[in-house]
């Protein structure tokens, strides 16, 4: 079976050993187990006889409803964006059983590479990361509507003061704190009052550069992974979280949050007000994940959250030094030069 998985998946780790059993429910035969890590679900790959690699799932059975909601997205984007396939057992169910209260999913390999270990992102990568933001937006329209999408949770943008808000008592460096100080000023100034009033869709909500894999040569976007916080809000919360973890890692982060930005636009143009958002709600989007990693140092999640946040305190530094509006005027030139049908 591999590396033995049960020291690294937490409250699902008596049942992993039932996994081979179930997913023989949807007519596979798992000869190699292998954990992949999360920050709830608990997660791992799969090889089965036939040299197929898939991907299984674990989930409470609290989380059942929402699982299945998530499952209506992916075969709902099956067609326009690259996304896990949702696999069926024998008799047709999404889910299968594990005893004791837990279920398993089990879905599709996508090949790629996470955007997060390439080592540099250019432009076109950085515009299709936008575009396919776009497409997951559109191709998911109405969605709020089938099913029950949840009403919020820690990672929505929309509620970033309350994460922040817990996260600031356990940040020791003052320099830590004062940004996330500015990011609740920006949220109540600028995010606040246009939030009611821009358009809303169904939005994945991670895009972050560990969800979204490229293609071998780099270039284009090949797999979007992990719905787990998908979302019914703001849809200009979609480029503006992809374009947040764009930001990492660039000696110009502006220039990466413009160029996904105008992806976007070219597929689903969007308003002046969404326009004017991007920014405030990216740095926002930021503070959130250097707050809330942060704050769970100590914890059991604590070597994945520093995977997750290594870079986001240096970039969020750096944007201490550029003026807002110069910076949201740049994305909105760029956002109109290069996201029209004629831009390049």
């Amino acid at each position: 079976m591999g590396t033995d998985p049960k020291e690294r998946t937490g409250e699902a780790g008596g049942v992993w050993r039932q996994i081979p059993a179930a997913v023989a429910a949807f007519g596979l035969c798992v000869t190699k187990l292998q954990p992949l890590g999360g920050e709830f679900d608990q997660t791992f790959t799969a090889t089965t006889d036939a040299g197929r690699q898939i991907v299984v799932k674990v989930y409470r059975e609290a989380d059942v409803d929402g699982v299945r909601w998530q499952h209506r997205l992916l075969d709902r984007l099956a067609d326009t964006v690259p996304v896990p396939a949702v696999l069926r057992t024998r008799s047709g169910e999404d889910l299968g059983e594990l005893g004791d209260g837990w279920y398993l999913g089990v879905y599709s390999w996508i090949d790629g590479r996470l955007l997060a270990e390439l080592d540099a992102h250019q432009p076109a990568l950085l515009a299709d990361w936008g575009a396919t933001a776009a497409r997951i937006v559109v191709g998911l329209t109405g969605m709020h509507t089938i099913g029950t999408p949840p009403p919020t949770h820690l990672w929505d943008l929309l509620a970033a003061p309350r994460a922040l808000t817990v996260a600031l008592p356990s940040l020791v460096e003052p320099v830590h704190r004062e940004i996330c100080e500015d990011a609740l000023a920006v949220f109540a100034d600028v995010i606040a009052p246009a939030a009611g009033i821009v358009p809303k869709s169904v939005v994945h909500q991670d895009l972050n550069d560990f969800n979204v894999l490229a293609d071998v040569a780099g270039s284009r976007i090949a797999g979007v992974i992990d719905f787990a916080d998908a979302l019914y809000t703001a849809r200009v919360c979609e480029p503006a979280i992809a374009g947040a973890y764009a930001m990492l890692r660039k000696d110009d982060p502006i220039a990466a949050l413009a160029d996904v930005t105008a992806g976007f636009n070219r597929v689903l143009p969007l308003t002046d007000t969404e326009l004017a958002l991007i920014y405030p709600l990216a740095l926002v989007r930021l503070a959130v994940n250097a707050a809330t990693w942060t704050a769970r140092r100590d914890d059991s999640t604590r070597a994945y959250g520093r995977a997750r946040s290594q870079y986001t305190w240096l970039t969020l530094a750096r944007l201490r030094c550029i003026p807002r509006d110069a910076a949201e005027a740049r994305i909105r030139s760029v956002a109109i030069v290069k996201g029209t049908p004629n831009g390049q």
